[in-house]
């Protein structure tokens, strides 16, 4: 007799030394405590498929927008990896700098290079007259960095308005040239410009042929009075009283043709603060005692000499004297006259000056680095020093300065002051500058015992000249 096989029933737990060996798994999803037999993961279920995992919807979706993700963010450090590759410059090597310090004078073998622009010179003609574009150097600090160089760079251009060797005519000088609607200007004006370099070198070759038909050019005459009356005018007009002993004689060696050659064949083309920027230069070498110096300096252009340290448009802007180097032949005397050169940095430094500042000093705007160090300077601190406003670095180190720093309230004019050093002189009181909300970065005085400076970054040790 048949029967009907028994229904199929999963098989129960098998029980083998009291412990089951299937996977007892919650049924459905519902938390509920109602289990059933699963095959591992591998295995074999009664249909001979094999396990696999079930993902929700919302996992799935989950997962393909990590996916999306991951493969942006790739992509984006792939692009980003080949832009830097393709578009960054190659690194340009550093020249090799040497910087003069109070404590190193720089080496004669380097000089400053610098390169301003052309269209950057002061120029007093209309603004639309043509001018040079040019890009100056890029520059490292708010002062000249020597690099290695045989010679200074200087500007190569001063403008002759008839051209090299000839000069403009004295007998039409109120003749008038107009540029455009606006401005007119007289042959006597245009002169005075050009023997006071406000012309630019494309404005000079653009005013040739109006200067040809409206003022005339004479190739024999000379820019202004040239003779030995008109050159010292010249040096007067400047505030230089030319009577002194060393004044009398730098006077005499100027317009002596045979002690100063190059000034003997080039003064007729050289314009009025050339003329008294060579004039100063050589006093300075008379007050300083370097004769000897001097003579081997005077057959060349003034930017070629050893104290012109840096030169930029033909004019000396670092002007350099240490007593190391030049030696001076007897007493010298301080050259206040530096003072009046276009420069933005004055060195004179271990000399034995034996004298005091000069209460009266010619005031410029262009000045920013004054170092007077290791003179043997006496007596109190002038006022006339702290109208110097331009000044970033003031060094009067190492001399015998002297007085009540507290009464030289003007001191606190100096507010752009980043390097001050005071030590090693004889100055008592309270430093007045601690006032100011802001103060010098680098601050050096005597304040471990003479002064009282609350600000100062560092006290100068008086006895053994060290910080």
């Amino acid at each position: 007799m048949s029967s009907d096989p028994p229904a199929y029933e999963p098989p129960g737990p098998e029980i083998t030394g009291g412990e089951s060996t299937s996977r007892a798994v919650p049924e459905g999803n519902n938390g509920g405590d109602t289990f059933k037999d699963e095959p591992a993961a591998g295995e074999y279920s009664d249909e001979g498929d094999p396990v696999k995992w079930n993902f929700s919807p919302t996992t799935i979706i989950i997962l393909v927008i990590l996916n999306l993700l991951a493969a942006g963010a790739l992509g984006y450090l792939i692009w980003y990896a080949v832009d830097q590759a393709t578009n960054t410059p190659a690194p340009t090597p550093s020249p090799t700098i040497a910087t003069p310090s109070p404590s190193m004078a720089p080496s004669r073998s380097f000089r400053p290079s610098l390169t301003p622009s052309v269209s950057s010179f002061p120029s007093i003609l209309p603004s639309d007259m043509p001018s040079i574009d040019s890009t100056p150097a890029p520059t490292t600090s708010n002062q000249p960095t020597p690099i290695a160089s045989s010679s200074p760079t200087f500007g190569p251009f001063t403008c002759s308005l008839c051209g090299e060797g000839n000069t403009m005519s004295t007998t039409n000088l109120s003749g008038e040239i107009s540029f455009g609607s606006r401005v007119t200007r007289t042959c006597q004006e245009l002169l005075d410009d050009q023997n006071n370099g406000d012309i630019l070198e494309e404005q000079c070759i653009e005013l040739y042929d109006d200067i040809l038909a409206t003022c005339g050019c004479d190739s024999t005459a000379t820019i202004g009075a040239r003779d030995d009356a008109g050159i010292t005018a010249i040096i007067q007009a400047a505030g230089i009283d030319t009577t002194g002993t060393n004044e009398a004689s730098a006077l005499t060696d100027l317009l002596s043709a045979t002690t100063d050659t190059y000034f003997a064949s080039e003064k007729a083309t050289m314009t009025d603060p050339q003329v008294v920027e060579r004039y100063i230069m050589i006093l300075a070498h008379k007050q300083l005692k370097l004769q000897s110096l001097l003579s081997s300096e005077l057959p060349f252009e003034v930017c070629f000499w050893q104290t012109a340290f840096t030169c930029e448009y033909g004019r000396v802007t670092w002007v350099y004297f240490d007593g190391v180097f030049e030696v001076a032949t007897g007493t010298p005397a301080f050259p206040v006259d530096l003072f009046r050169l276009e420069a933005s940095r004055i060195t004179v430094v271990n000399y034995s000056l034996a004298s005091t500042i000069p209460a009266s000093i010619p005031q410029t705007d262009l000045l920013t680095n004054l170092e007077l160090y290791a003179n043997s300077l006496t007596g109190t601190l002038p006022d006339a020093l702290f109208e110097l406003r331009s000044l970033t670095t003031l060094d009067l180190s190492n001399n015998g300065l002297s007085g009540n720093i507290g009464d030289k309230t003007k001191i606190k004019q100096l507010i752009r002051l980043d390097n001050l050093d005071l030590g090693n002189n004889a100055f008592t009181g309270t430093m007045p500058t601690c006032e100011l909300s802001t103060t010098p970065a680098t601050f050096i005085s005597d304040c471990a015992s003479e002064v009282t400076c609350t600000c100062c970054s560092s006290c100068a040790d008086t006895t053994t000249g060290t910080v």
